[in-house]
């Protein structure tokens, strides 16, 4: 998938080329973290990652983790059996040391009862206030919406910032109701480098829901997402950008400034406060070239009804509305339906997510992804097709694929390297039939007329 945005970069994919093919690597094997030789199964689905590096001080050597951040993870016990009932944990973590070209299995923290029976996969958020309060037959859910570390200067320790977003979930009938987005951080060690990963909240209210245009049902504007997609540092900067983008609609920018030097609680201070992100909105000239960057408006005394501007309309005269670095329309190439991410290419960022599926297919689920490249300054151009692998996503017999997510820390040799999740695609030893996360990849070959090793 990587290798999409850098055959854009080099000019070597004009808009409007066949589509390019991925293959699939290996599904994602699940293990308990106290017991490494006891397998599970999950359903889970968007898998962020982030490498972290530090030195031992006691070896001097260095020692290197991938985490990897999931959504729902619902569990299931090695023949088979569920656990974890209704309402099961939308955000849990591993720690896994990489190997080149494939992905270890990943170690999970699992809460058990005096028996040791499986109760869950442990949250990898923890803290805050409860926030939101949801009514019967709903349960709280943060919901990760992107990962990334800190560019600190400790050779030691690594932090890493967690973006999620609040909402009250009922699985019966189906339904998502969207609250506000918060941050929390994560402190590794190099010294006890595979502990159970926890990310403390850090504000759980910093980012509100803007109002978008679902281009599927465009009868008029929505609360849906918030800042924290697609996270990233404009290179060779400190400068942290995140996206807010709407169900199936546009995406916007806003950003916040890592200082080295300052310590990082310090830092960790100032992005939890809301007056120090900014937004992008448009210039004088309509070019981007001189776009300007406006403070979030901040929290009133009544903060579910907080405003955050979108391209679609401004909070008042003091806050206009904000510049759609990621264009949606009827295209269902063009329209978000999941969380993207994003990854450093050279100087320039690309995007990739699920997008929407074709009208009158009844279905949401599709067998490609989409996959943008920015400009060099942060606004990203027409979409490019990736056809996932046939084997585990096609709309018929498999129902399709979503949560389609970049890991650059994967790459090897030539080959990219993404996740994604099939549906209905892994039958457990009881013969139970669920979708789990796969990893892909594609080809930097496929583009350039090599041969991939």
């Amino acid at each position: 998938m990587l290798a999409i945005g850098a055959v854009v970069v080099a000019g070597l994919l004009p808009a409007g080329c066949s589509p390019v093919y991925a293959v699939d690597v290996q599904g994602v094997e699940t293990r308990d973290l106290d017991s490494p030789g006891t397998v599970y199964y999950s359903n889970r689905d968007c898998g962020f990652s982030a490498r972290i590096t530090g030195v031992d001080s006691r070896t001097a050597g260095s020692v290197t983790r991938d985490l990897w951040v999931f959504c729902d993870s619902g569990g299931f016990d090695s023949a088979g059996t569920p656990f974890g009932g209704p309402g099961f944990p939308t955000n849990t973590a591993s720690l896994v040391a990489p190997v080149p070209g494939t992905l270890p299995p990943l170690p999970s923290k699992v809460v058990k009862d005096s028996t040791g029976r499986p109760l869950a996969f442990a949250r990898f958020i923890i803290g805050g206030n409860a926030y939101p309060t949801c009514g019967q037959g709903e349960y709280a859910a943060e919901w990760v919406k992107g990962v990334i570390r800190l560019p600190d200067g400790d050779p030691r320790r690594e932090t890493v910032l967690v973006f999620y977003q609040n909402m009250c979930v009922s699985l019966s009938p189906q339904s998502y109701r969207f609250f506000d987005g918060g941050v929390a951080r994560m402190n590794w060690d190099a010294e006890t480098p595979d502990i159970a990963p926890t990310a403390t909240v850090l504000n759980d209210r910093l980012f509100v829901p803007g109002r978008f245009v679902n281009q599927w049902w465009p009868a008029g504007l929505t609360r849906s997402g918030v800042y924290g997609s697609a996270p990233y540092f404009v290179p060779g900067t400190g400068e942290l950008r995140v996206a807010q983008c709407g169900s199936a609609s546009d995406c916007t920018s806003a950003r916040w400034f890592y200082d080295a030097r300052q310590p990082v609680q310090a830092n960790l201070t100032s992005v939890a406060l809301r007056a120090n992100w900014s937004y992008r909105a448009d210039g004088p000239s309509g070019s981007h070239a001189d776009d300007v960057w406006t403070a979030l408006p901040p929290a009133d005394a009544k903060p579910d009804d907080d405003c955050t501007p979108t391209s679609f309309e401004g909070c008042g005269t003091a806050y206009p509305p904000a510049t759609a670095v990621l264009k949606a329309d009827t295209d269902p190439l063009s329209q978000v339906w999941a969380v993207p991410s994003a990854v450093n290419v050279g100087s320039h960022v690309i995007i990739a997510y699920r997008p929407g599926p074709e009208p009158g297919t009844g279905t949401v689920n599709v067998d490609h992804a989409a996959v943008r490249t920015d400009d060099g300054n942060g606004i990203f151009g027409v979409p490019n097709r990736a056809v996932l692998p046939a084997e585990h996503c096609a709309p018929v017999e498999r129902k399709g694929c979503y949560a389609v997510v970049l890991h650059p820390e994967l790459d090897h040799d030539q080959w990219m390297y993404f996740s994604y999740r099939p549906q209905n695609d892994l039958t457990l030893p009881n013969g139970t039939v669920i979708g789990s996360i796969r990893i892909g990849r594609a080809c930097a070959a496929d583009f350039t007329g090599g041969t991939c090793s």
